[in-house]
């Protein structure tokens, strides 16, 4: 995320991309439900491009005063070589659970899908007794079947948010794990794993700055295939301007089509209450001569 109202992009040496318009996917309900927090994640079995986001109708702060959950699941899908988008589907079966937290959030950024095909949506709920100030726990949403139906990870017990995983594959054991790395309140991020154990902190491994302030974003690397280095440099995908504040940048690039797909929440101010759409904009790689 770049400064208050922008989302910045890095690219390398080798290629540029042309940006198209921001287009609307979602708008704010005449009803006064949002849509906030993107997080994309790609299936790859039935090549279909998963963008969920929250709908919310009331603010964190109520939410966490009157240990009122307000917000709801919801994706939109895009299926390879088609340009529409489906309607928003609500996730509904995990309702009863939305119903003991206080509020909860996905990303925002983006998912993952393993080699053995689970794909995940990384989020954090805000729990606790009701005459005590909510605590957040990071957790995710899974799908072991495509993106048909989804279910909890179990939370991770340390205080943490916003939230990011990749999985990590051990090819001598044959086996992985998903590695998170979170937000919190305390001086360093909390990073922690999931395997066939449970989701645990990890305790020895290199400490992470938590810088407090910002958004969680998404990050994405490759190296010039034939130097592996790279000349960074930025570009400004969504601007503010008259009254448009551009938030909450969540980013998937798609190989075979040398195309990024850049969302982000569209606000009328920084405040996240006038959060009024969700964007797109699409960036197509124009391929330049390798420098060596």
């Amino acid at each position: 995320m770049g400064p208050s109202g922008y989302s910045d992009l890095t690219y390398t040496e080798d290629g540029w991309f042309t940006w198209s318009k921001p287009k609307e996917l979602m708008r704010k309900c005449t009803c006064g439900y949002r849509p906030m927090n993107p997080c994309v994640v790609y299936e790859k079995h039935t090549e279909t491009l998963f963008l969920f986001f929250i709908y919310v109708n009331e603010t964190e702060s109520w939410q966490l005063q009157h240990h009122q959950n307000k917000a709801r699941l919801c994706y939109m899908t895009k299926k390879k070589n088609e340009e529409k988008w489906s309607e928003f589907t609500e996730v509904t079966n995990l309702v009863p659970v939305f119903k003991n937290w206080s509020t909860f959030a996905i990303g925002p950024g983006h998912g993952i899908q393993t080699k053995a095909g689970r794909m995940i949506v990384p989020a954090y709920a805000y729990t606790g007794p009701e005459n005590e100030r909510p605590i957040p726990h990071a957790f995710c949403f899974y799908s072991d079947d495509y993106g048909r139906t989804w279910k909890c990870e179990e939370m991770l017990s340390e205080t943490s948010t916003e939230c990011q995983m990749t999985e990590i594959v051990d090819s001598s054991r044959r086996d992985s794990l998903i590695y998170c790395n979170a937000r919190t309140y305390g001086g360093h991020r909390v990073q922690a794993k999931i395997d066939k154990s449970g989701f645990r902190t990890l305790t020895t491994v290199t400490p992470l700055t938590e810088l407090n302030k910002g958004c969680h974003g998404t990050a994405m690397g490759k190296n010039n295939s034939k130097t592996d280095k790279q000349r960074i440099n930025k570009h400004t995908i969504f601007k503010s301007k008259g009254g448009e504040v551009f938030r909450i940048p969540a980013i998937y690039y798609d190989e075979n089509a040398k195309t990024l797909f850049a969302f982000a929440e569209k606000r009328t101010s920084t405040t996240d209450s006038d959060a009024v759409a969700l964007v797109l904009s699409t960036g197509k790689l124009n391929i330049k001569k390798e420098v060596t």
